[in-house]
Parts: C-alpha cells; sequence; structure tokens
C-alpha cells in the first residue's frame, strides 16, 4: 500500500470512486462528466491509498481560512471521503487521516472541518460539532415592515451580485464567528450552486448593504391556508438593521406568491420583525464538525476577552496528532496568550499542578464556541482539578456561522 496525491492521470479511476460514493444510485458509470481544469486541481488536493496503482480510497483536503475567535485560521476543509465496499473496515480511512493530520500540520493547516455522513464516525478521528443548523418558516403575512427611504432592492445578474455581494460579506465576515473567507472561485460556485433570484439592496449613494438569494420551491396549489409552498432564502447578508428590514420589506411583498418563508439562519434575533413569535417554526440539527490539528499554535493565535488577566494548565489527549499529547500552561495577558507545552513524559510534569484534563474533540468544541467550560464539566468531557475560574472565562460560548459547504 502506497500513499500518493493524485495526478490528472488519476481523474477516471477518482471519478468512477466518487460515482459509487457520492452517487450510487446512477447504478452505472455512464454519463460521468470530467471536467479536466476543475478535476485536475480536485485531484491534486485529494489524498489516495494505492495498492498496485488501484485506487482503494481517497480524502480530499481543500485550503480555506476560517474566522475564529477574532482571527484568520488557515484551514483543512476536508471532503470527498471516499472507499470503494469491497474495501471497507480495513482501516484504510484511518491510515488516511493518519497521513492527512502530518501533512495539515506541515502545511501550517492548525485547524481542521467537515460535513459528516456519519457523527460518531468522524469523532474518533478528533472532530466534534462545532455549529448547528438552524431554519426559520415564518408565515408571510407575520412579517413587520417599515418604511426604508434611502434602501431600494435592485434584482441583479450574476457578474453585478458577485461583485456587490462580495463586497457586503466581506464587510460584515468579522463581526461573526466560525465563518469562512470566500475567494472568487467560491463565489462562482456559490452563484452557480444556489438557484434563484439574486436582489442586491443599495443606499442612495450606490454602496451595496445587504444581499439575498430568493429560491421559489416548486409550488402545489391548495385551498389549505397551511399551505406549504415556500420562498428559501440560502444567502442572507446584511450591513445594518435598516438593511434587514429592507430585505424583511421586499419578502412581505412575496405574500400574494407564498405563504412562507425559509431562512436558513444563524440569526437569533429575527423575532423584532415578526408580528407573533408563536407563529415562527425552528428546526434545528446538528452542522459542521471541527477538529485542532496544532493545540499549541492555535492557542496562540486566537483572541481572548480583554479583561482576562490570568493563567490555567492543563493535559491533553490527542489519538491521531502526537504532537498534541501534552501539558499546556497557557498564560493570558491583553487579549492574547503566551503557551509553553511539555511532553506527558516528560520529568517537569511531576512539578505541575493540573487545572483540567481534556481530549482534542472537547477541546475543538471550546474553542469554537459551541460548548463551555462549564458544560464540558458537566458531561465529564473535562476532567477539573481545581477551582481556577479562568478556564470557564477565557472561552465564551459563540453562535459559529459557517455557511460554505465543501
Amino acid at each position: 500500500m502506497t500513499f500518493r496525491y493524485l495526478t490528472p492521470v488519476d481523474i477516471n479511476e477518482m471519478a468512477r470512486l466518487f460515482r459509487y460514493a457520492f452517487k450510487p444510485n446512477k447504478n452505472n458509470f455512464e454519463d460521468i462528466e470530467i471536467d479536466k481544469e476543475r478535476d485536475s486541481k480536485v485531484a491534486t488536493r485529494t489524498l489516495g491509498l494505492f495498492d498496485d496503482d488501484t485506487l482503494k480510497a481517497c480524502i480530499m483536503n481543500l485550503d480555506y481560512k476560517l474566522f475564529l475567535r477574532g482571527t484568520w485560521l488557515k484551514t483543512a476543509a476536508v471532503a470527498a471521503i471516499a472507499c470503494g465496499p469491497e474495501h471497507r473496515r480495513q482501516g484504510f480511512i484511518t491510515q488516511l487521516f493518519s497521513r492527512l493530520f502530518r501533512d495539515m500540520n506541515k502545511e501550517n493547516q492548525f485547524v481542521s472541518a467537515l460535513y459528516p455522513f456519519h457523527y460518531p464516525f468522524y469523532e474518533k478521528f478528533g472532530y466534534q460539532v462545532a455549529a448547528d443548523n438552524e431554519i426559520i418558516t415564518i408565515p408571510t403575512n407575520q412579517i413587520k415592515t417599515k418604511p426604508v427611504k434611502n434602501i431600494k432592492a435592485k434584482l441583479v445578474e450574476e457578474q453585478e451580485f458577485f461583485e456587490a455581494a462580495s463586497k457586503v460579506y466581506n464587510n460584515v465576515v468579522q463581526g461573526y464567528n466560525f465563518i469562512f473567507h470566500r475567494t472568487e472561485d467560491m463565489w462562482k460556485q456559490i452563484i452557480k450552486n444556489k438557484k434563484g433570484f439574486k436582489y442586491i439592496f443599495y443606499q442612495e449613494e450606490g454602496n451595496p448593504v445587504a444581499y439575498v438569494i430568493l429560491n421559489f420551491k416548486k409550488f402545489v396549489w391548495k385551498a389549505d391556508p397551511e399551505d406549504k409552498s415556500v420562498i428559501r432564502l440560502d444567502e442572507f447578508f446584511w450591513e445594518t438593521p435598516l438593511a434587514k428590514q429592507a430585505v424583511f420589506n421586499l419578502l412581505k411583498n412575496h405574500d400574494s406568491q407564498r405563504k412562507f418563508i425559509e431562512i436558513f439562519t444563524f440569526d437569533r434575533y429575527i423575532h423584532a420583525y415578526i408580528k407573533d413569535i408563536e407563529s415562527l417554526k425552528r428546526q434545528i440539527w446538528p452542522g459542521i464538525m471541527f477538529r485542532i490539528v496544532n493545540a499549541k499554535f492555535v492557542l496562540e493565535k486566537i483572541h481572548y476577552p480583554d479583561s482576562i488577566d490570568g493563567s490555567f494548565t492543563f493535559s491533553l489527549t490527542d489519538n491521531h496528532c502526537p504532537w498534541n499529547n501534552k501539558i499546556f500552561l497557557v498564560e493570558i495577558k491583553e487579549s492574547s496568550a503566551n503557551v509553553n507545552d511539555i511532553p506527558h513524559n516528560s520529568t517537569a510534569t511531576k512539578e505541575i499542578q493540573l487545572d483540567f484534563k481534556i481530549d482534542i474533540g472537547s477541546l475543538s468544541q471550546l474553542i469554537a464556541g459551541y460548548l463551555n467550560y462549564d458544560e464540558l464539566v458537566e458531561s465529564e468531557d473535562i476532567i477539573k482539578y481545581s477551582d481556577n475560574q479562568i478556564p470557564s472565562k477565557v472561552f465564551p460560548v459563540q453562535i459559529n456561522s459557517p455557511r460554505d459547504f465543501f
């Protein structure tokens, strides 16, 4: 067995493996679309496990940037994890992850994220859920409208949408946590994949301040007032509350076309735009998974609350990234941290008083802001050894906002 990254020569074999893994309902290998330029780029980011030049399994590692606790982190976005059924349950994916984590660390991809087919499968590799997906369904006739004089909605074509929407996104992105930087290629894929009518909201001066994509789901005529025909909003960002109100004004104007609006959202302040909050329906389910690849780097890179001045010490275990199996001494001052690490087998550890013990999955949730220190203590995912209050203060829960799928 050998590991190597795929080349353009491997595109056909890669495409056949992807067809069986991700589109088995096709029931054949016919009509596989090959885009040589696109697929050649994909191949070079895909680590394969080969036996006599036969591709047994592969994992794709895309190079992303994630905004996490006040800083941008180079991120391994893991996708296209595939293994033929005749090769499964033989440890091939485990071998690929072990090699891939080493490559991530060498490439300074010190955090990683993925969208799972099954959460327990990836938990054993140190990934844990870091954000929830949420869809809010709003009856269109329950939307509040208010006059917004200096912001106008404009239905636009793709090029204008890209130019204006990317400006809005870049202006607001650092107001959120756990959100990805978007390159021009990523925007092209978003525009291609997210079908719908594209609106930009402009101030009188011509500056874009909000955007939305309206996707009209199939309409089935019924006299029933509970008709579930909806408009789906997959993309929706705004710079100011006034711009947000302008979007809701536009949505209300669709009450003769659709009875419901579905918003794929991370927004917890939607009730201010609704007449009767009891009319809202929320669907919440687990979303993206996340893991830290290099704990020392991440602890030193992220920003901490300004009010914190103190230190804590903890023991970390990581079954797949041995460089993380250490004791960490973290000193925080002026929103930054100085981190010293000591291997578990060092004689110096005998003199260290630990505040807590944690594994890499739980540390990843803590730093991502999905769960806080006290919640992890309660679930016994943190073993607490002292009454030091600093750990419970330095990692407040965040509203995580990933909106890009890979």
